[in-house]
């Protein structure tokens, strides 16, 4: 599938039977190749201390002068 990709990213639009073979392509995948990424969390999802984010309310506009 990826040296299909490669090969037609040049062209500007797909044939119809470019967009057939893409999907015989898929059809023929693995269930486990065919699952999303999922990413690690880059960050934690809770911050403790003076890294925690305020919660002030704060009228557009307003915050870039705060800072």
């Amino acid at each position: 599938m990826a040296e299909f990709f490669v090969n037609i990213r040049d062209c500007g639009a797909l044939t119809n039977s470019q967009v057939d073979q893409v999907v015989v392509l898929w059809e023929a995948m693995s269930e486990y190749d065919k699952r999303p990424t999922v990413f690690a969390e880059r960050f934690p999802s809770h911050l403790k201390g003076r890294f925690r984010a305020t919660k002030k309310k704060v009228a557009p506009g307003v915050e870039a002068t705060q800072r």
